[in-house]
């Protein structure tokens, strides 16, 4: 009997450490729109059930271990009859209190947006619509030129709206405020490609090299730039560099395969061209190069 009252006590005073603790850590992550229940609230109220359930079924089962044990006539006596009318009532007391934590939970799984935090979530929705030039004026209605978020936000959806030059503008902001930030910068090198000015995309790439060196997609499109200008010496050191974090990569493989050719190099480029030819077999690209150097 005692093991089963224990066992049952124990089990409920895991479930609500266990649900508190969750209550507790989830804070500190993303949080849903006020109102909606996360996976992890229906979860929480399930083994809360689950744990009910289990006590009262101790509970039922210490009563016929009890009721199989002591004679029938304790049963009327005025000192067993107060243990029966207690242990209801401690179920239901637990059962409220249980019902009491469930609530708890499902507060602490809410929480109401900031203005910003709301205007973010609609730019997203006005984003998958395709109204990209709605949701930058929405965000430029409670523009922050301290925010990098929002300078970064409008900066891609102007970006999205065929609107260059002001995307531009709110990308290098965003850069300004964080100089090491890669992501600004490959942003701001979006709407500075479209614009083709590449003397601002080299910038910006070789700036993001001075703190993340090995970046190899920032040295593979240094590299094209080079190589489109013809310069495949300064070309070089970019593609080799990208080829060494990435020496299987189709792309970069066959860019420095050309770049090489290009430059005379050519065992360095027959190499590279049979390498493409094992990342993607019959490539016409890399046969046309063979069939040139014979």
């Amino acid at each position: 009997m005692a093991v089963h009252i224990f066992a049952a006590r124990h089990s409920c005073a895991i479930g609500v450490h266990y649900m508190r603790a969750r209550c507790a850590t989830r804070g500190s992550c993303h949080q849903q729109v006020c109102g909606h229940w996360r996976f992890e609230t229906i979860t929480a109220f399930v083994g809360t059930i689950t744990l009910c359930v289990h006590y009262v079924s101790k509970l039922h089962q210490t009563c016929v271990f009890l009721s199989s044990q002591i004679p029938s006539r304790m049963f009327s006596s005025s000192f067993f009859l107060p243990l029966f009318f207690c242990l209801p009532m401690k179920t239901f007391l637990l059962s409220c209190t249980f019902i009491a934590l469930f609530g708890m939970i499902c507060q602490a799984q809410t929480v109401a947006l900031s203005p910003l935090e709301n205007g973010f979530a609609t730019t997203y929705a006005l984003e998958a619509a395709q109204e990209f030039t709605k949701a930058a004026e929405l965000l430029q209605k409670i523009y922050d030129p301290h925010s990098y978020e929002i300078n970064l936000r409008i900066g891609w959806l102007l970006y999205n709206a065929g609107d260059y030059e002001h995307s531009k503008f709110y990308y290098l902001a965003a850069a300004d405020l964080i100089p090491t930030s890669v992501e600004a910068r490959l942003g701001a090198a979006l709407p500075l490609s479209m614009l083709e000015q590449w003397d601002q995309v080299a910038a910006q790439y070789l700036a993001i090299l001075k703190f993340d060196s090995h970046n190899s997609m920032v040295n593979y499109r240094l590299g094209l730039i080079h190589y489109n200008r013809k310069n495949y010496s300064a070309a070089r050191p970019y593609l080799d560099a990208a080829l060494s974090v990435y020496p299987f990569d189709y792309s970069i493989v066959g860019a420095a395969a050309w770049n090489y050719y290009m430059m005379g190099a050519v065992e360095e480029a027959k190499k590279l061209f049979h390498r493409v030819l094992l990342i993607a077999p019959g490539d016409e690209y890399a046969t046309d190069g063979l069939v040139r150097m014979q």
